[in-house]
């Protein structure tokens, strides 16, 4: 996608969260908060090269499955290799929010979030009271800033 393209479904992603947020929706807020985490990673895993193996074969160019996110973020973090994902960069350039396992932990834990709001079936609308889906949005929000460290 090209930089245009990329700042446009990064805002609206972001402007969709927001407006969830704020109207109540708390698991969909969640849900597009962690799609503009798996964009932005997966813009970082682009610019910074990574591969991925599937059997005996190793490419790069293949898309980011949001199974392998937990790993691309923690390639992405420390720089090395991650289950079947080769290189990351040079690693979150500062400080992080969050170290590695913490942000592959709270990717997993997002992702799960939206596979929830995605296709869950459950009884309770909103599963979460305010202040644990703005745990999870804060979740986000730090994966979001370390990983834009490395566009």
């Amino acid at each position: 996608m090209t930089s245009e393209e990329f700042v446009a479904l990064a805002a609206r992603l972001e402007t969709a969260s927001t407006v969830l947020r704020h109207g109540g929706c708390l698991l969909q807020a969640i849900a597009r908060r962690y799609y503009l985490v798996y964009t932005i990673a997966c813009r970082a895993a682009e610019r910074h090269g990574v591969k991925f193996r599937r059997g005996a074969i190793t490419e790069d160019g293949w898309p980011v499955s949001h199974q392998s996110l937990p790993d691309v973020v923690r390639a992405l973090y420390t720089g090395m290799n991650s289950g079947p994902v080769f290189g990351g960069g040079p690693g979150v350039v500062r400080k992080g929010r969050l170290t590695d396992d913490a942000a592959s932990f709270y990717t997993d834990l997002l992702q799960k979030d939206r596979k929830y709001a995605d296709y869950g079936h459950g009884t309770v609308p909103e599963p979460y009271d305010a202040a644990k889906a703005d745990r999870h949005l804060e979740w986000a929000n730090h994966l979001i800033e370390d990983l834009q460290t490395l566009l």
